[in-house]
């Protein structure tokens, strides 16, 4: 009997080091065989009715909640200060689901945004009002911004909800898995 003690201390230390090493999820087929064509990702949280994206942008983290209904991706202004961001002015007005609005639009490129072991590069994106400003933007609370349906398209984003990971590939997407 006395040989048989280390053994499931053993393995009752091994799952407390694995779980202290690895906090990733475990991918299943599908996720397996995007990462096998060079897609990297991140694990995204749920915020109330919203999902968040942990990033690091210019070397500073961050999130961006993710809206398949945005056309594009977003960074408040509020938070162009924080990521090292520089607005460019455009005569361009916001348009939403309820018509188009008197506020213009501002575009700014992230140089390095990195996602969980992804990194994209000169990432494009509009400015717009803060969310606690009210209005359109409201109901993404403290966030930094959207990452919207352009990007998501051009680096061929594969979402698992069931896993909660958003997986890109930096190249650009690929036809034979978009």
């Amino acid at each position: 009997m006395r040989n048989l003690v280390p053994l499931p201390v053993f393995f009752f230390a091994l799952a407390f080091y694995s779980t202290q090493l690895d906090g990733a999820v475990a991918l299943n087929a599908l996720d397996s065989f995007v990462v096998s064509h060079g897609y990297g990702g991140a694990q995204f949280i749920q915020y109330q009715n919203t999902y968040r994206l942990p990033i690091i942008a210019n070397g500073t983290p961050g999130d961006l909640t993710i809206d398949t209904g945005s056309p594009t991706s977003v960074f408040f202004k509020a938070t162009l200060k924080k990521f090292g961001l520089a607005r460019e002015s455009t005569d361009t007005t916001v348009h939403g689901a309820f018509g188009k609005g008197t506020e213009k639009i501002g575009l700014t490129s992230v140089q390095k945004l990195a996602m969980g072991n992804c990194i994209l590069m000169n990432v494009k994106a509009a400015v717009v009002s803060d969310p606690q400003g009210g209005g359109l933007y409201r109901m993404y609370g403290l966030t930094d911004g959207l990452f919207g349906l352009r990007e998501m398209l051009k680096y061929g984003a594969v979402l698992d909800i069931s896993n909660h990971l958003l997986m890109v590939h930096p190249g650009g997407q690929l036809k034979s898995i978009s």
